[in-house]
């Protein structure tokens, strides 16, 4: 599944490929901060998170 990673003001910085378990994904650049394996999970649940205060 792809997801975009919102940035600040809404629009989506970049794309990422995650299969089922998120914590393989590669490194991404998010807001300028490089994001690995260890902090990509974070990175997925707060993605979540603006997805469910959006619906």
């Amino acid at each position: 599944m792809k997801i975009g990673i919102p940035s600040y003001d809404g629009m989506l910085l970049k794309e990422v490929e995650c299969m089922h378990n998120c914590n393989n994904a590669i490194s991404v650049l998010i807001n300028g901060i490089e994001c690995n394996d260890s902090s990509f999970g974070s990175v997925i649940k707060y993605i979540e998170a603006v997805h469910v205060k959006v619906r």
